[in-house]
């Protein structure tokens, strides 16, 4: 049997399968469960490069309805009614529909409640409310407890800094309906 050096070996890869080639002769074949790509290259500091949405200074807020809003000067009772049906929306700024899913779905990882863009009442609701005479002005309004938020999307170069690429802020409705006033 001839002696062959490792430096004489090559590998070559053609398809899923990889053959040893001495001198030009196959010696044989891995399977092709061994044939797997090679991992990709960790970062020394085990910094991952994956993109991904971040969220600052969540808080709670109530999320009007900008079309179920009245107002009204000092002492002036405000009335508001709203339909089985209606639906009003939070706002998302400097976003893709894309990032919109991305940052609703980080916003359920982070606050744990039914929050979303959009909520619709199920059933009919109203009040009244007298703006107060110790205030000049004040407004009565259909809409839910939510969080405002601002958020961010980057990722970490090859020396762990993270670099943003975008930013924005978010006001989103949490819960279910109520009427709330200045």
């Amino acid at each position: 049997m001839r002696s062959i050096s490792n430096a004489s070996f090559r590998a070559a890869r053609v398809g899923a399968v990889v053959l040893l080639v001495a001198g030009g002769a196959a010696l044989g074949a891995v399977s092709p469960a061994f044939a797997q790509e090679a991992p990709q290259t960790v970062h020394p500091n085990r910094c991952g490069e994956d993109p991904s949405y971040s969220l600052t200074g969540v808080k709670g807020t109530f999320v009007a309805d900008p079309g179920k809003r009245v107002y009204g000067q000092s002492g002036v009772t405000l009335s508001i009614s709203a339909a089985s049906g209606t639906t009003w929306s939070g706002s998302v700024t400097s976003a893709t529909q894309g990032d919109i899913n991305a940052i609703i779905a980080e916003a359920k990882e982070t606050v744990s409640v039914s929050i979303g863009y959009s909520k619709t009442t199920t059933v009919s609701l109203g009040g009244s409310w007298q703006v107060p005479k110790n205030q000049s002005s004040g407004w009565l309004a259909l809409g839910s407890e939510g969080y405002t938020m601002g958020w961010y999307y980057g990722y970490n170069n090859g020396n762990c800094q993270f670099v943003k690429t975008k930013s924005g802020t978010a006001t989103l409705p949490a819960q279910t309906p109520y009427i709330g006033h200045s």
